[in-house]
């Protein structure tokens, strides 16, 4: 279930399914404007930030997906679900399925829509995919300006979306540890956790071309 917190009233409260919520598993939460979207095992709900009342349920009539992740785009939410991926205009309610491909991850910044399946990175432009690049065993990513960081257990990869060029860095090149969890990036750092701990790179100083 979710549990919240009103700073008004200083009290925490739950929500669950005797609530409204499709389950009270839920995996990804995100917000658009004053209302609350919480994507469950079966299906999405919406969430009011004013009243703390679940005012809406989606896709009661294809069977309510297993979403796994979800990103806004401007008033576009891309649903990414065991039935493939949904692109829901929640300004009218409104959604389609662009694509029934089962993808792990999603994430947006800016104008760059990319997602994660099968060791291999899609870029989403206008509804289409293109493949960016495929590496092996491939766990996470993270977007940062032009460019995406990507690693899996022993090594990660810098990667230009407008040149396709492409490096790759080791345990050698500083990464503390011997086994890489996650990455985060912005326009000047980026950094893993490790199993040795916390490394952190200025790659901005290398990468950014002119």
């Amino acid at each position: 279930g979710l549990v919240i917190y009103q700073l008004n009233l200083n009290k925490w409260f739950t929500l669950d399914t005797s609530d409204g919520l499709p389950s009270n598993i839920i995996s990804k939460i995100d917000s658009y404007k004053e209302i609350v979207y919480l994507a469950t095992t079966k299906g999405l709900a919406a969430l009011s930030i004013k009243t703390n009342n679940i005012i809406s349920t989606y896709f009661s009539d294809i069977d309510y997906p297993k979403i796994s992740d979800m990103a806004f785009l401007d008033e576009y939410l891309y649903i990414v679900s065991n039935l493939g991926l949904i692109k829901m205009d929640v300004s009218v309610d409104k959604y389609m399925f662009i694509s029934n491909k089962k993808f792990e991850k999603i994430d947006i910044k800016d104008k760059y829509v990319v997602l994660l399946k099968s060791n291999n990175l899609y870029l989403l432009q206008e509804d289409d995919l293109s493949l960016l690049f495929n590496y092996q065993r491939l766990k996470d990513f993270d977007i940062c300006n032009d460019y995406l960081w990507a690693h899996n257990t022993k090594n990660a990869i810098i990667y230009n979306i407008i040149s396709n060029s492409k490096l790759e860095y080791s345990f050698s090149d500083g990464i503390v540890g011997s086994k890489i969890n996650s990455v985060e990036c912005d326009d000047q750092w980026v950094w893993f956790t490790t199993n040795g701990g916390l490394s952190f790179y200025n790659w901005s100083q290398f990468h950014y071309e002119e």
